[in-house]
């Protein structure tokens, strides 16, 4: 899904928070200033790996699972990543990456001057031609929907020269820089390619599994997707000889194992569900870095709009009208989660982004007591024939941290409220992926993201809730969000295209197309050895700026000094 895995993202505006809801503490700065160091195998762990190596393909899982290998590969452009807690993404700074500068020759129009001496991780040179080719792979049936969106977006893109790239926009657009950015708009080499023949499909996808080949700061060492993922120093990387000597992702899903693994040593941070887990673990590791944060996608209960029963408006009102918010947050998040209204993040939403928090807690479904709405909701469900015992099944993500918090509390809650027979079924990644997102095999879904919740949020809309999107399995068909969507897309002024989201919003909770409930806050905690670390913000190490990160050696353990 567009930019809302888990993948799940870093969001600047989360930083400048106020007014409604207290913000996430910053990382603990560091008592002095140390100059880098160059060795250490930074480990880390990840509740799921892509199920292939080739970066674009709709296959390879989700944003979350392609996060891992982000020291692999590079962007035209980048977020401009300073220190954690105080990221720029969101705010239109970015940073060049294979692009060094470039301008706006028209309003449709970008020219881009692409770095020279630039070498792929087997020693060809990186040119124009390798950015021709990805843009229009990015296009192609396989590729990941968010990708079919942005290339959806290119009029035309052209060579200028042998480090020259020219993309003409279909339309002007405000989200031109955030579609050829962040995890999912990677560049990856032609020459493979073409010296095989230029395969298409299954036979590509195969041809760059075997050859995972970037001009990131890493470069493969092993891969085995149910052992280990290892990356090693790219000696040749055009900024800088990265610091540490390597990478090895380990496949660690259960949480217990994964704090185990922190306290003694194993790992180099993790990412813990509440204050409870913090507590204990810096009791364990008394100098260990805390980050405290709202994950980017606020969840959401999700329907299969195309099959009863929730293709009927009133049960899906009902279930809508039946979840008490702020009763998960206390009890999923002990009090320190944000009650949201997706799909838009809390950054977002306390930054002025969307509708007011005070405002949508007095809505329906929101407010309380929850007499009124308890009432409404039963009358609802028995109108569209779901009496007492009527049996729903709810899909998610054991892999997501939002959905596997919050699936069984939300069942709960419908089994007290409403009197039904609610199963909870956790899936793993992949078949959640075959079963809800290609097959559509699901009554009720619960979420991370709901298709939005990143910083540029009607693009994460064009996939997911415009009629025929490439993200949109939920089955949604409405022309007039087809209409705010096209709108938005193309509105340049800030304040009315604020006013677009917020009819989005409204139109959402109006259709009852998703039932939001609370964002989790969550925790990124780093070993002391650990600096220059930029933590994820999610349950997955997404390992940006990776190139800039050091481990003290004399503190680093022993075994991982080197490889």
């Amino acid at each position: 899904m567009l930019r809302t895995s888990a993948i799940l993202m870093a969001l600047a505006l989360f930083s400048a928070a106020c007014g409604r809801g207290e913000p996430p503490a910053p990382a603990q700065p560091e008592a002095q200033k140390m100059e880098p160091q160059y060795g250490g195998i930074f480990q880390a762990s990840t509740s799921r790996m892509p199920t292939c190596l080739y970066w674009i393909a709709n296959t390879c899982n989700t944003s979350a699972g392609k996060s891992t290998y982000l020291p692999l590969f590079e962007g035209i452009v980048d977020y401009d990543y300073k220190e954690p807690g105080k990221e720029t993404r969101g705010t239109g700074v970015y940073g060049g990456r294979l692009a060094e500068s470039w301008k706006l020759v028209d309003p449709k129009t970008y020219e881009f001057v692409l770095r020279q001496g630039v070498k792929w991780h087997d020693g060809v040179e990186f040119t124009s031609k390798d950015v021709l080719w990805s843009l229009k792979q990015w296009g192609e049936s396989y590729a990941d929907g968010g990708l079919r969106t942005s290339a959806g977006l290119f009029e035309k893109v052209e060579a200028t020269g042998p480090y020259g790239v020219r993309i003409t926009q279909k339309n002007a657009s405000p989200y031109f820089f955030e579609s050829i950015t962040y995890i999912e708009p990677r560049i990856l080499p032609a020459h493979p390619a073409e010296r095989a023949g230029n395969p298409t499909g299954d036979a590509l996808v195969k041809l760059y599994d075997e050859n995972p080949i970037g001009t990131g700061p890493f470069k493969m060492r092993a891969y085995d997707p149910n052992a280990r993922v290892e990356m090693e120093r790219f000696e040749g990387y055009w900024k800088h000889r990265p610091y540490l000597d390597g990478l090895r992702i380990l496949p660690l899903r259960d949480i217990a194992t994964r704090q185990a693994a922190f306290a003694t040593g194993k790992i180099d941070y993790v990412a813990l569900d509440d204050k409870i887990q913090v507590e204990q673990m810096t009791r364990q590791v008394r100098d260990a870095t805390v980050l405290r944060y709202w994950i980017v996608q606020p969840g959401a209960v999700v329907f299969n709009l195309e099959r009863k029963p929730f293709s009927d408006i009133r049960a899906r009102k009902a279930v809508h009208l039946a979840l008490d918010r702020q009763a998960l947050n206390q009890n999923v998040t002990f009090g320190e989660g944000y009650i949201s209204l997706a799909p838009i993040a809390p950054g977002l939403t306390n930054a002025g982004v969307g509708i007011p928090q005070d405002e949508y807690l007095q809505w329906p479904g929101y407010r309380q007591p929850k007499t009124q709405d308890l009432a409404e909701a039963k009358r609802l469900l028995a109108e569209a024939g779901l009496g007492p015992g009527s049996k729903i099944v709810i899909k998610h993500d054991r892999g997501s941290a939002g959905p596997s918090a919050f699936g069984e509390p939300v069942a709960s809650q419908l089994r007290s409220a409403l009197g039904l027979d609610v199963t909870v079924q956790p899936l793993e990644p992949a078949t959640y992926l075959s079963q809800v997102h290609v097959g559509k095999d699901f009554e009720i879904a619960v979420v991370s993201g709901a298709g939005g919740g990143g910083e540029a949020p009607a693009l994460g809309w064009d996939a997911s809730w415009r009629t025929g999107g490439p993200d949109n399995y939920y089955g949604a068909s409405d022309p007039e969000l087809d209409r705010i969507i096209d709108l938005a897309m193309r509105e340049m002024e800030q304040p009315k295209r604020n006013e677009l989201y917020k009819q989005f919003q409204r139109r959402m909770i109006d259709q009852a197309y998703l039932a939001p409930f609370p964002t989790l806050a969550k925790y990124q905690v780093w070993q002391p050895w650990l600096h220059e670390f930029y933590a994820s913000l999610s349950s997955n190490p997404s390992l940006f700026n990776s190139n800039a990160w050091w481990m003290e050696q004399s503190k680093t353990p022993a075994d991982r000094k080197s490889w």
